[in-house]
């Protein structure tokens, strides 16, 4: 197999993968398309750097999630938080706080948390809404952001007590 059928065979194998990735992070379909594509590129270019320390997959996810918060800081985009259409009853118990320690049912009160996140640094709130939101394990953020497990876990705690409501 040449080189321009490998490309195509693993553009053709990953793009459902990946375009699903992206839209977790960018909203906008304008840009979906190019930022999955800059992501095949990149990967095509440093494709001599792959190691096979993890699956090629995991590899090409960690690519196009890079590609995308670079993409959404360097355009002042923010990883959206609350989308308008989240159904807020699923949010995890422990990510909201409230004094009962119960889901927020009070559109205020998820305001507050809301301005809370997006007042936190970009490394915690990327960190936290990863997690919390989008389900990533300690694990998986890790190989994502290309830090050691601890620093994960230190950053999502971190999160956590800064949005924490003083009582």
């Amino acid at each position: 197999m040449d080189d321009k059928q490998l490309f195509e065979a693993r553009f053709k194998k990953y793009k459902g993968l990946i375009l699903r990735l992206i839209r977790r992070y960018a909203k906008d379909e304008s840009i979906i398309d190019d930022l999955a594509q800059q992501a095949f590129v990149k990967a095509w270019i440093y494709r001599d750097t792959f190691k096979g320390e993890c699956t090629y997959s995991t590899w090409l996810c960690s690519i196009a999630i890079n590609t995308t918060i670079n993409h959404l800081v360097k355009n002042r985009g923010k990883i959206k938080v609350f989308d308008p259409d989240y159904h807020f009853d699923r949010v995890p118990r422990y990510f909201m706080y409230s004094p009962t320690d119960s889901i927020a049912s009070d559109l205020e009160e998820l305001l507050q948390v809301e301005r809370a996140i997006k007042q936190l640094p970009e490394k915690l709130r990327t960190a936290l809404v990863m997690h919390t939101l989008y389900g990533y394990s300690y694990e998986e953020l890790a190989i994502v952001l290309e830090v050691p497990i601890g620093t994960v876990r230190s950053r999502i705690s971190r999160a956590r007590e800064a949005i924490k409501p003083n009582e």
